[in-house]
């Protein structure tokens, strides 16, 4: 009897097609917009590019355009240097094409008001070393001779360079937080079919809730079949979404594939069971319930930074508390952790929270059930 009702629970459930479009198709049109938007402003914004330079000067200064094409960003040049008149030059300052001017005969610079104050500074940085070490370049020439190759070696050599070490083999990249809260508003939407799966046994809101409870089969047997069938419809969503981000959009969820995928399965049986709960509570109408669930599942997720990316940083700062009882905060936490962490510990405390919301929304829903008793259908 519970496989009968298990299987044609299921097929209603799939057959919703508003339903499967909101937690199907919707999140993979989300996702490739979000693709199209971002997918270069990380490489463009974040991480830095070559500083584009003007030189003026009436004379040439080989020594400086050797130092010039010398540094490097890892295995990038840090600077484009180009030669140019001084009008040229204040004209691409103007219009922002360049970080700043460098007048190699006096090493002065010019900067722009409106620049990039990160370029600058660091341009201010290498022409002020440039110009101490060329400053004890010359001393040593004119006072001590016979050190000069030494001092010159010295200063051209890398002392005490810093060791690059990465603190996490996962993606930095802050665009992809985007990603992680599709994933969550695709398994916290799972709300919406709980929600149905109890109202569907509740006579006095469904037509088909009143044919049922005239039939032989247990009342349990029912909401369980109807709850596991809601489950298992929003674990193929979750696990399409998930393979379409991973997959076909190539974003970086982490080097524990399966995990991810357990990871999503946890949290659609966590949307499931708030939208269960929310069904069995009161005696509102089946759209009255749609609008409280929906509307609490856009606003857990514009909290934990669906639509401003910066919000979930803020409240963590200010009031972490909200981030750790937010469904879809806490299931974005997952993804994050098995992308960027090395280790399980929090990513293991996000677990906790989230079964023990899965223990406390199930069990208020088999208690407001089991209150529920009807005189007349």
């Amino acid at each position: 009897m519970f496989l009968h009702c298990f299987k044609y629970d299921f097929i209603r459930t799939i057959r919703d097609k508003g339903l499967i479009f909101w937690m199907m198709a919707f999140p993979i049109i989300l996702s490739t917009l979000f693709n199209l938007a971002f997918s270069n402003i990380y490489n463009n914004d974040v991480l830095r590019d070559t500083i584009n330079i003007a030189l003026i000067s009436e004379n040439e200064d080989p020594m400086f355009d050797a130092v010039l094409q010398q540094v490097t960003d890892g295995d990038k040049p840090l600077f484009k240097a180009e030669k140019m008149s001084r009008a040229d030059a204040e004209k691409k300052l103007t219009d922002n094409d360049i970080a700043g001017i460098i007048n190699t005969e006096d090493m002065s610079l010019i900067f722009s008001p409106d620049g990039d104050k990160t370029h600058q500074t660091i341009l201010k940085e290498f022409v002020d070393t440039y110009r101490i070490n060329i400053t004890v370049i010359i001393d040593a020439y004119q006072n001590a001779p016979q050190s000069l190759d030494a001092v010159v070696t010295t200063l051209m050599s890398d002392i005490d360079t810093p060791e690059y070490r990465p603190l996490t083999k996962g993606s930095i990249n802050i665009m992809d937080q985007y990603f992680y809260n599709i994933i969550a508003m695709v398994a916290f939407f799972g709300s919406i079919s709980g929600m149905l799966a109890a109202t569907g046994n509740q006579p006095n809101l469904s037509k088909k809730a009143a044919r049922r409870s005239l039939s032989p089969t247990p009342k349990l047997v029912c909401v369980i079949s109807n709850v596991l069938a809601a489950f298992l419809a929003q674990c193929v969503c979750v696990v399409i979404s998930t393979s379409y981000i991973l997959l076909v959009l190539g974003k970086n969820l982490g080097d524990n594939i399966p995990l991810v995928y357990v990871s999503g399965m946890i949290s659609a049986l966590l949307g499931v069971s708030f939208g269960f709960c929310v069904g069995c509570f009161g005696k509102m109408s089946e759209s009255a319930k749609v609008g409280i669930t929906m509307a609490f599942t856009m606003l857990c997720c514009f909290l934990s930074g669906l639509m401003v990316p910066n919000i979930k940083a803020d409240i963590e700062n200010s009031l972490p508390v909200i981030n750790r009882l937010n469904p879809a905060a806490l299931i974005s936490d997952l993804f994050y952790c098995l992308n960027v962490y090395d280790d399980y510990r929090v990513y293991s405390q996000r677990i906790a929270i989230i079964g023990a919301m899965i223990v406390v929304f199930t069990t208020l829903g088999f208690v407001f059930t089991r209150r529920k008793k009807y005189a007349s259908i």
